[in-house]
């Protein structure tokens, strides 16, 4: 998965750009939750 940080403030884009791995770990956890929440969901709507 790819962040686009285009959209972002330029705060923030300096921010990133100034903790590289952290857009990295960003990138590697969200399909992780992405899954997580897709799941949660889905039980609950067993409900």
């Amino acid at each position: 998965m790819t962040i686009d940080i285009s959209e972002l403030s330029q705060e923030k884009r300096a921010f990133l750009k100034a903790n590289p791995g952290l857009l990295e770990s960003l990138e590697e956890a969200i399909p992780g939750h992405i899954r997580t929440a897709q799941a949660t969901q889905e039980k609950l709507d067993e409900k």
